[in-house]
């Protein structure tokens, strides 16, 4: 059984600054997860996977995941890869979901 775990999706705009401050408030607050929508079409947003890796390296307790990854666009060893290394370097706060778009 797993435990019940609570969180946020997140739309990857270009402010970063602001996404910093929200997911350190949650996670201050107690949520585990941020989900960020996965939008690589979308000229306006940042990218999910660098933004993860972004809200990654400034907190410790919050797990991030692509709310969910596009997978018909991006090569399947790439997204792999990216998604072992940041589940790495964050010492396993990162989730990867697929969808189909």
């Amino acid at each position: 059984m797993h435990e019940l775990a609570f969180g946020f999706s997140l739309l990857p705009s270009l402010d970063l600054d602001a996404h910093v401050e929200l997911v350190t408030a949650a996670g201050a607050g107690g949520l585990d997860l941020v989900g960020i929508q996965d939008h690589p079409y979308v000229p306006g947003y940042l990218d999910t996977f660098v933004l993860a890796g972004a809200l990654l390296a400034r907190t410790n307790t919050v797990t991030v995941f692509p709310d969910v990854a596009n997978l018909p666009l991006p090569q399947p060893a790439m997204l792999a890869k990216t998604s072992a290394a940041l589940d790495l370097v964050s010492k396993g706060r990162f989730e990867l979901s697929l969808g189909a778009g």
